[in-house]
């Protein structure tokens, strides 16, 4: 179980409070999000593409792969007024 591998103090300690104490979970939730933050933050350093490859192996396992598909058709996508306009 991925909960194993996790390192927070709730999953460290007591994993089975993950189950019973909303305060556990938010405690868990609140580590996780920092972790990812803070993986997002040294993946950019190397470059935008480290990131998005890493985005594309999380989602890939996901059931929201396509709203990953559907974020990265967002942001390669350029209003024909932009292009024929100059982005008015």
């Amino acid at each position: 179980m991925w909960l194993d591998k996790c390192n927070c103090p709730v999953c460290s300690n007591k994993p089975q409070l993950l189950m019973e104490d909303w305060k556990a979970r938010a405690i868990h939730n609140e580590y996780v999000i920092k972790q990812e933050w803070q993986r997002a933050q040294d993946l950019l350093k190397i470059g935008e593409d480290a990131y998005e490859t890493y985005l594309e192996r999380i989602y890939e396992r996901s059931g929201l792969n396509h709203l990953w598909e559907y974020a990265k058709l967002r942001k390669h996508y350029v209003r024909i007024s932009e292009v024929l306009f100059g982005g008015t």
